[in-house]
């Protein structure tokens, strides 16, 4: 699979690295349960309304190939925010919200 990479969507390209790990998020929208290219890449706001553990499989935005995903998975009724910068969010569990935040 090739690389669904645009450097129109992430606006922290020309940032020094070590820095975007900690710049705060500027921005953040709402991502359908499996939007595949993010308009804007970002950090994932994941809230697992389940009262099971719930996953969402998603590609780093550093990935070399769009089948580089990486499975997260989350505690019942829990809410994390990533530290990873994602270009997709491949899918979803049901009874999963994420936000992207940029």
């Amino acid at each position: 699979m090739a690389s669904s990479y645009s450097g129109t969507n992430d606006p922290l390209r020309f940032q020094n690295p070590s820095h975007r790990a900690i710049a705060p998020a500027r921005d953040g929208y709402l991502v359908a349960p499996a939007a595949t290219n993010l308009p804007v890449y970002g950090k994932p706001r994941v809230v697992n309304t389940n009262s099971a553990v719930a996953t969402i499989v998603v590609v780093p935005v550093a990935a070399q190939d769009d089948s580089d995903t990486i499975t997260l998975t989350y505690p019942p009724n829990s809410v994390a925010t990533e530290q990873m910068v994602v270009r997709q969010i491949v899918h979803a569990d049901s009874g999963v919200i994420v936000h992207v935040f940029v």
